[in-house]
């Protein structure tokens, strides 16, 4: 079976994200849409993907092995065709057999036999999606989707609970000074190896798993609350609190305060739900 991850309409709903990217590249959790689906998808013997015709060049660089918009991704095989801006958290709720899984009346999953595929149109993603519904069941169901800029933050704690579930690793593999603690379960914490955590550093798992990701460095008076993802090489300086917020590599968080509150508004506040993509810098200097 091959795999076809796809951008449909509404991925305009997503702008800015998606001006430079396809939907299934946002982030959500400890990895991207795309990272999510392909997971879910377990076995297949490829995978391929259907995007605007202007990313198009910049999907086939950051996927050489993969097929980008050919329309002989659609013949050949059984196929598994799922909208990038589905969030797994659990599982994809694949049909059995042949079917479509419709959200609020679009097709977001489509599992097709080979047999069915060829007598479809295969030169526009939309137009097979629409014939396929004269041939196969369809059923409306409820799924996890990233509509607006909004949901990713909405689904950021149940992306990053289910992310740390799925790697299945936790204990702490880097550096840990003896002055810090891990406050809550202690088998929902993870640091990588390469990862270092300074002295006074309260990393919280009551609340959900934190994991520090690799060459990652928390320096003094910072605390992490769970769920919440660190990438690899970030630096977070001085953090009064951390809540619900994945970042990704090479990130730069500085929070420099002597006092707790900024215009009124508690520090913490300002660095929760949030999301860091490559190379973001964030500094917060109050007075």
């Amino acid at each position: 079976m091959r795999l076809i991850i796809f951008e449909y309409e509404g991925f305009e709903q997503l702008y800015p994200l998606t001006y430079v990217r396809a939907a299934f590249e946002i982030r959500c959790g400890h990895t991207t849409l795309g990272d999510k689906i392909r997971r879910a998808a377990g076995h297949v013997s490829g995978t391929a993907y259907s995007v605007r015709p202007i990313l198009a060049p910049v999907i086939k660089q950051r996927f050489p092995e993969s097929a980008v918009n050919d329309p002989d991704m659609f013949r050949g095989e059984d196929l598994l065709l799922v909208d990038g801006r589905v969030l797994v958290l659990e599982h994809l709720p694949v049909p059995e057999k042949q079917g479509i899984v419709m959200y609020k009346g679009r097709p977001v999953i489509a599992k097709i036999n080979a047999a069915t595929a060829v007598k479809l149109p295969c030169t526009d993603l939309g137009a097979l999606l629409e014939a396929a519904k004269k041939f196969l069941p369809v059923m409306e169901k409820q799924v996890p989707f990233i509509e607006f800029p909004w949901d990713i933050i909405h689904y950021n704690p149940q992306a990053i609970a289910a992310d740390f579930k799925e790697t299945a690793q936790f204990g702490v593999e880097g550096f840990m000074d003896r002055l810090s603690c891990i406050y809550g379960p202690q088998d929902w914490c993870y640091v990588a190896h390469g990862a270092e955590i300074h002295p006074m550093v309260v990393l919280d798992t009551k609340g959900g798993p934190v994991t520090i990701d690799r060459d990652a460095v928390i320096f003094p008076h910072t605390r992490i609350e769970g769920p919440a993802y660190i990438g690899p090489r970030t630096q977070i300086i001085g953090a009064k609190s951390v809540r619900d917020a994945p970042s990704d590599r090479n990130a730069v968080w500085e929070v420099r305060s002597r006092s707790r509150s900024f215009t009124g508004i508690p520090i913490s506040t300002m660095t929760v739900s949030s999301v860091m993509h490559i190379y973001a810098n964030g500094s917060i200097s109050g007075h």
